[in-house]
């Protein structure tokens, strides 16, 4: 009897930790840091978008992107700030989609400029650069992936084990 007590106690204290915990300082600090440089990177992008009317339509064409990708970010960084807990790795998830994207963007601008500019071999080493980072983007996503699958698995479990006690 007091073995099948101290498990429920166990069981619900598990569930509690894996769902009610708060984002550790250390991830936090993380993602305030990233937050501000993503914000950083956003605004030196735009202030030279604006601040320099006379560039290259490739190159506005490139700073509205980065500043579009920086923002994304950013707003990504502060839905995880403000959330302030643990998302089962739905955060990780989210991030991962955001890389392959930015990664695909990259890649196919790199190819679009290889293919309809007379810049062919800087374009070709930006693709050299960008077929990779898509890669480990794209590995990343599915890590991210089978990991909140099994943060979800393990919740469902434990809270099938504390169902079955009540």
């Amino acid at each position: 009897m007091i073995e099948s007590l101290s498990a429920e106690a166990s069981s619900r204290e598990a569930l509690r930790r894996l769902t009610v915990k708060s984002l550790a300082l250390r991830p936090r600090l993380a993602y305030t840091f990233l937050l501000f440089a993503s914000v950083a990177v956003s605004g030196v992008t735009l202030s030279l978008l604006l601040g320099e009317p006379s560039l290259p339509w490739r190159t506005r064409i490139a700073f509205a992107v980065i500043t579009a990708a920086g923002l994304a970010w950013s707003a990504f960084f502060a839905w995880v700030l403000l959330r302030r807990r643990v998302a089962l790795g739905w955060h990780r998830v989210i991030a991962a989609r955001m890389a392959v994207a930015v990664s695909a963007l990259f890649t196919a601008g790199a190819v679009a400029v290889a293919l309809f500019t007379p810049v062919h071999a800087r374009a070709l080493h930006a693709l050299w650069a960008g077929v990779p980072l898509l890669a480990v983007a794209c590995l990343q996503l599915i890590r991210a992936r089978r990991r909140h699958d099994a943060l979800l698995l393990r919740r469902q479990e434990l809270t099938r084990v504390i169902d079955s006690e009540k």
